[in-house]
């Protein structure tokens, strides 16, 4: 496939800012009576039970090289920074799943100076993503945990349903749940309230009389997971990846490992 790759400049990277989240292995707090009562737990997929970002890392080395680019590591932060963006603008209704495949990687190759078919590019990057099924450390663990302890599980995403299907029964975590709610089926995406409704009500078919306070969300981004979930009247546990961040103000408990809800639940 044609392409002009010109010499990328790291220099070009844009920043954004995120939300802020605790050091690693901070001491958690005690859950007391409050978690005492939760039936059902919404569990994020995107970096929360899968490692998207890894899974993207993977993806965008294997498409560069079906596409005959050069690729090199620090590509991926305006990856990651762009991809970022785009999906806040999704959360907040600014732009739909559609439109982001449209312009993602036209957007990238941009601002890295490679002169290539982003739309190819995107299909090709999406194929492999697709593929990818890499668990986040203490998923598996967490789900097994919680499974034992009688929580109804359910996935919530904003994601294409089919993938996050495929994804979830190659990573070996289907089974522990009851049911996956996607935003392409529901016809809302999170963080807008009715798309927690609509889990909800799915869910009191399986929990007659459920309430929105005997559910937990979990989930990495405070935007859709958080305010979204709390909007609805759930409880919330803000999983953040990034050590750098200080604690989110709006979620009830931040965790830097997946392996530190056995302390809350």
């Amino acid at each position: 496939m044609k392409n002009n790759q010109k010499k990328f400049a790291p220099n070009r990277q844009i920043h954004t800012t995120q939300p802020s989240c605790p050091l690693p292995h901070a001491p958690m707090p005690s859950n007391g009576a409050r978690y005492r009562e939760i039936k059902a737990i919404l569990l994020d997929i995107d970096d929360t039970l899968l490692d998207f970002q890894l899974g993207s890392l993977q993806s965008m080395q294997h498409a560069f090289a079906d596409m005959g680019l050069h690729f090199e590591p620090e590509m991926f932060d305006i990856f990651r920074n762009i991809s970022n963006k785009l999906w806040h603008q999704i959360e907040t209704g600014e732009l739909t799943r559609e439109e982001l495949f449209e312009v993602r990687w036209n957007r990238i190759l941009e601002v890295l100076g490679i002169e290539a078919d982003g739309i190819a590019l995107e299909k090709i990057f999406h194929a492999y993503l697709q593929q990818s099924a890499i668990p986040v450390d203490g998923a598996l663990s967490m789900l097994q945990y919680l499974h034992t302890r009688g929580y109804l599980l359910a996935c919530a995403s904003n994601a294409p349903e089919e993938q996050q299907l495929r994804r979830l029964r190659d990573a070996g975590m289907f089974s522990y749940l009851q049911d996956v709610f996607a935003s392409e089926k529901i016809g809302y995406a999170k963080p807008d309230k009715r798309f927690f409704q609509a889990c909800h009500t799915a869910l009191c078919h399986k929990i007659p009389d459920l309430k929105p306070a005997q559910m937990l969300m979990i989930g990495d981004s405070v935007t859709a997971d958080i305010t979204g979930a709390q909007a609805f009247g759930m409880h919330t546990i803000w999983f953040c990846r990034d050590p750098a961040l200080s604690p989110c103000a709006h979620a009830e408990h931040t965790i830097t490992s997946l392996y530190q809800v056995r302390a809350l639940l």
